[in-house]
This record gives C-alpha cells, structure tokens and sequence, in this order.
C-alpha cells in the first residue's frame, strides 16, 4: 500500500520517513541519557550493560535496516520481514530495560505502515508491536498500571492515526494518478481530432490544387488528342505544363522540417524523440545536401523508425547515422532494445510500418536492410547518383 510507486512516496510518505530518521537517533540519545543517570545511581550489572547498550544501537540498527528495505519492499513484500522483527526485538527489550523508554520508542510505529505493503499487515504488526511493548513492561516488575494503559493507548492512537494519514495520502494519489490519465485520454483525443481535421484540410487543399492547376491540362491535352489535326507540339507542351504544375504542387507539399536541410531535420527530430522517449539517442550526421525527394524519403523513414522503437523495441538506446560512403547516402538507425522477429511481425498489422518502409525506398531505386542482434538495425541506402542528380535540379 505504502511503497507501491514512486509518486506516492514522493507525494506523502516521505514526510514520516524523515520523521523517523529524526525521532531514531534521538531515541538514541534518550537512551544514552537513561543509562548515564542510572550509572550515576550506583555500579551496573553485565546484563544492565548489556541491556543499555542494546536500547542505544537497536534504533540506529533499525533505521539502517529501514534504508535497506524502502527501494524493495514494493518489488519484494517479504523484504519488510526483518525489519518487523527486529522492530518488535527492540520495541520489546527497550521496554523491558527501561520502561519509560516505551514513549520514545514511538517512532517504530509509522515503521509499521511505512515498512508493510498492505493495510491487514500494518494492523497485525502494529498489534505485535504493542504486545511486545507490554509484555516487555511486565518483565521489567513495572507496577504502574496506569502508565502501562496511557501507553498502550497512546501507542495504539499513534499507530491509527499515522494509518489513516498514509491511507489519505494514498487514496489522493491514486485521484491524482485517475486524473492525470483522464487528461492524458483527452489530450491524445483532442491532438486525434485535430490531426484528423488538419489531414482533412490538407487533402481538401491539394484537391482544389489538382482541380485547378493539372485536371485543366491533362482535360486539355485529351481534347486536344481526340482532334483529327491534333498538333502534337501542343500535346507536348501542355503534357509539360502539366508535369511542372504537378511537380510544384508536390515542392508546396514538402515538408517544413526540410526548410533546413535533412541534416538539420534528423538532428532536430533525435532531439525531440529523447526529450519524449526519456531514451538516449546519438548521432553522426554528416551535412549532406541531398535532392529533395530523397530527404523526403530519408526523413519518413526515420520518422517510422524511432516511431517503432518508442512502440515496440523497448530500448534506453538509439543510433541515428546519416553519411554517404561506396557510391550510396546512408540513414542508419540502431537500437538496444528487444530486437524483431520478422516472421512474427510479417502477419501482424506491425508490419505495415517495415512494408511501407521498403516502398519509399525502392521507389527512389533504394534497398532496406534489417538485422536483428541484441536490438534491430536497420540501414537504408539511396543511390548517391541520384541524390546527386536531385540536389543538381
């Protein structure tokens, strides 16, 4: 219940768990204070040596083994075990050397609900805690009664109070942690829907485009054709017409990341994928000026790819490389996650990201290669000559 995440200690628990490292010590020193007056009243036993010394050490024993079972109790709920015990060894010899130390031993209480993963354990433990307090005060010939039920009460208060303080703290957090997913949902809906709208818009743009600017060339080159004396110089220069309107349509539809260049797009996309991801990304990137439709291509390709190891790889790595060597321009992403089983992935709707992959690629006259060995690499290459021939136009 208490250790279950991180935001919870983080939003509640933290305040008891430094009262305890303040209140042990200082249990200590209540301790050592105790014996000093008791030394000063006449020669002590062995056993009452014994016993003193142990009421001194046992609250620091038992706030070093705390710091050893806050990071594991919620991954391994047995881990709260010794601490209990030894708790209770404490609680119970403490009181039996020196009943009045039953007070200051009261910072083993939160330990009892800091310490345990579950409320039912809390309550039992917090029951032994106060039995052992008892039972020592009874071995010690304690004749006060009263002191005995003032304790007892007042441990048993202390104990349900810390409780339902921990349990409100938890329950806030799990609102807080139901709220923040609620606003999550909404906020991928709304950036759904106003993708939705935008890729609309966009579509509805680029039709009115080809309406306007090719359907009439390509109407009329099919008039024209149809015609007993069609001229085909005509044919020719609206056919070209047509392909220079087509190809500044496709230049008004370039990506805005490419304004600087693809060097400076991948740069800026890796940046952004480890500020999102929490994943480290490296790059080599060398400053290539490509044509445009290979930066295009290059920069979908690694769009998909990061895509896919934030989805699915599982990685707290990647290697992005861009660089043109053996008569190709290379992009190069690696990381160390899970790796990829292609046969599986081959039936599965995972692959369309990898298919639609290959299809920019070869549509450029490229080649994909993917390997899989502790993590996935997959490089792509693009003719240089083309690149060349593209950056040239």
């Amino acid at each position: 219940m208490h250790t279950e995440s991180t935001a919870e200690e983080t939003d509640g628990t933290r305040i008891w768990h430094w009262a305890v490292l303040v209140l042990g010590p200082a249990t200590s020193a209540v301790a050592v204070w105790m014996l000093w007056l008791e030394a000063g009243e006449g020669p002590l036993t062995t056993l009452q040596w014994a016993q003193g010394i142990f009421t001194i050490v046992a609250p620091l024993a038992v706030i070093a083994l705390w710091l050893w079972v806050r990071p594991r109790v919620a991954e391994r709920p047995a881990a709260h075990l010794p601490l209990m015990i030894l708790m209770t060894v404490t609680l119970g010899v403490s009181t039996w050397t020196q009943p009045g130390l039953a007070g200051a031993m009261s910072f083993i209480m939160p330990l009892a609900w800091l310490a345990t993963p579950t409320n039912r354990a809390a309550i039992i433990w917090s029951g032994v805690l106060v039995a052992a307090a008892g039972t020592g005060m009874m071995a010690s010939g304690f004749t006060s009664p009263g002191y005995a039920i003032f304790t007892v009460i007042f441990s048993v208060g202390l104990s349900a109070a810390i409780g339902l303080s921990i349990s409100k703290l938890h329950e806030q957090v799990l609102e807080r942690e139901q709220l923040v997913r609620e606003l999550q949902q909404k906020q991928d809906e709304i950036v759904a829907l106003g993708s939705e709208r935008a890729a609309e818009a966009e579509r509805a743009a680029v039709l009115r485009d080809v309406h306007d600017a090719v359907t009439q060339n390509l109407t009329a080159i099919v008039m024209q054709s149809r015609l007993p004396n069609h001229d085909p110089a005509l044919i020719e220069e609206l056919a070209s017409e047509a392909l220079e309107e087509t190809r500044a349509l496709l230049l008004k539809a370039t990506p805005s990341q490419l304004d600087s260049g693809l060097p400076a797009a991948l740069q800026r996309l890796a940046d952004r994928f480890e500020r999102e991801a929490s994943v480290t990304v490296t790059t080599r990137i060398e400053p290539l000026r490509l044509g445009l439709e290979s930066e295009i291509v290059l920069l979908r390709v690694c769009q998909e790819l990061l895509a896919n190891v934030r989805k699915h790889a599982q990685a707290s790595s990647v290697e992005v490389t861009l660089e043109a060597a053996g008569g190709s321009v290379s992009l190069a992403v690696v990381d160390d996650g899970r790796g990829i089983d292609e046969a599986r992935t081959a039936s599965t709707a995972d692959a369309r990201g990898l298919r639609g992959i290959h299809e920019r690629v070869q549509a450029v006259g490229g080649t994909v290669e993917v390997a899989s060995s502790g993590g996935t690499a997959v490089t792509v290459r693009l003719p240089a000559e083309t690149s060349a021939q593209e950056a040239r136009a």
